[in-house]
């Protein structure tokens, strides 16, 4: 305190500039050059005049010195209440580290921008053993994550059974809604989360496989699942039973209310495909019936029917959409607005016969739900898999292998390609297959080896990244 008096008493000896006189002056400049209506008066209360009093009070305005006074002591105050505050001059305060609910979130690098598109499912490529060594045939588990593709971040939801005796490879399907998930492997069985995390709980897993049935797939909304149901049959030109589908199954996630819907006698058991509509009241179905049963190349045993069906979800009689004997279909993908299906028509080469047709041709085709007109939108000689439609509908992503030199010189490089569903703005992405869309039409994952090396771009075009390696990943 006594420094502070001592500093007061040291502003009695400094000259104040003389502000107010430059204050009176610029005031009678503004009195003289703006009308007096133009200037709004203030309140009486706080109205003061240049000469030093108050109109309508007697009591002097307060001498120059003695405000520059209180200002002095409002600022001295002022100074020394912030540096108490700030506390960091004179009390060292212990750093503590963030917790992971309130951790910053990494920030992206210039030369690398995030990457867009959303969460992730991603399944680790290698299962977990005890013992550690997959020699020793023993059975363990799959991690399930969710990743941040913009930060990197992966978050354990819980793990799915590994199965040394069947290389059990599960695959996943995640609903629109990021709540609802299907785990299955490949002969049909439907799987839930073992152990869950606390980030994991809130995922809901499909229940309930059904005997006989395979090829599950999940609804849109994610609420219900449909599979393949097949039977044990005896066809010309196979040596010994066949398994040959006979009806979709149809039941709620949670494994109640299953339906069964007949499907035409003497289908085809192959790998052409089921797809859900938008709308969750019907399902298209790629396959033959009746079928050519002989292997490629040999003697046909029967005119082979393909077809593409429309099988009602409440029971209505079934739609056959496409019958033809010269071409095979696979990979029906619904368009959003459910006017028309994306499909693979097969073109035979001569010397080979349906449904088999190796080596055969590759056309990307949309077919119309009115009428079943088909029109082609690419020719694609060596699909490595079904073409990708992207959730708004507008684009088409698909892979080719290599072909021939000496053909078409965009379809030499093979690759991942994008277009628009009309099949203009052919664009050849990077090398690699499996095209998958994000949700926001902006980037499309793919896979560069059979390894399970992921990588994403952008549809535009621009710097491939790699994410990491995966056995099965999900949008």
């Amino acid at each position: 305190m006594d420094d502070l008096r001592q500093r007061f008493a040291a502003l009695n000896d400094i000259r104040m500039p003389e502000l107010w006189d430059e204050v009176e002056r610029r005031a009678e400049t503004l009195r003289n050059l703006a009308p007096a209506e133009r200037l709004a008066p203030a309140p009486p209360m706080w109205r003061g005049t240049i000469a030093g009093r108050s109109r309508g009070s007697s009591r002097p305005i307060a001498s120059r010195r003695t405000i520059a006074l209180l200002v002095a002591a409002a600022i001295t105050v002022a100074l020394i209440g912030g540096a108490i505050a700030a506390g960091s001059v004179f009390v060292h305060r212990p750093e503590t580290s963030p917790t992971p609910e309130t951790a910053p979130t990494p920030s992206a690098s210039l030369t690398q921008p995030a990457m867009g598109g959303g969460l992730l499912l991603v399944r680790d490529a290698v299962p977990t053993v005890v013992p550690p060594d997959p020699q020793d045939f023993t059975d363990g588990t799959y991690n399930l994550y969710t990743l941040d593709i913009g930060t990197g971040t992966k978050t354990l939801l819980g793990t799915v059974p590994y199965h040394w005796a069947t290389s059990f490879q599960p695959e996943f399907q995640w609903a629109a809604d990021r709540k609802h998930v299907l785990i299955t492997d490949r002969k049909g069985g439907v799987w839930g989360l073992s152990g869950p995390t606390d980030a994991g709980r809130p995922l809901v897993a499909a229940c309930c496989g059904q005997p006989n049935t395979a090829d599950w797939v999940l609804s849109p909304r994610g609420d219900l699942i449909a599979g393949l149901h097949s039977s044990t049959v005896t066809v010309p030109g196979q040596d010994g039973p066949t398994d040959l589908p006979d009806a979709v199954v149809i039941s709620a996630a949670d494994g109640t209310g299953v339906r069964t819907r007949p499907l035409p006698e003497g289908l085809h058991w192959d790998a052409s495909g089921i797809a859900w509509s938008p709308d969750e009241s019907a399902i298209a179905i790629a396959t033959c019936g009746p079928c050519n049963y002989a292997p490629p190349r040999e003697t046909p045993t029967g005119v082979d029917h393909e077809h593409l069906y429309i099988v009602p979800v409440d029971g209505s009689p079934i739609r056959d959409l496409i019958d033809d004997t010269q071409r095979g279909f696979f990979g029906p993908t619904w368009s959003p607005d459910g006017a028309s299906i994306l499909v693979v028509r097969k073109e035979c080469m001569p010397g080979t016969a349906l449904p088999g047709c190796q080596p055969s041709h590759s056309l990307v085709t949309v077919v119309s739900l009115t009428g079943g007109g088909q029109s082609v939108v690419a020719d694609a000689p060596d699909l490595r898999s079904a073409p990708a439609l992207s959730p708004d509908g507008r684009r088409i992503a698909y892979s080719i292998e290599k072909i021939p030199a000496g053909q078409d010189p965009v379809d030499e490089q093979g690759g991942v390609f994008v277009m628009d569903t009309d099949g203009g703005h052919l664009t050849r992405l990077s090398d690699g297959f499996d095209p998958r869309w994000s949700p926001d039409n902006k980037w499309l994952l793919f896979t560069k080896a059979r390894g399970g090396d992921v990588w994403i771009v952008a549809v535009d075009g621009g710097e491939l990244r790699p994410i990491g390696t995966f056995g099965a990943v999900a949008w």
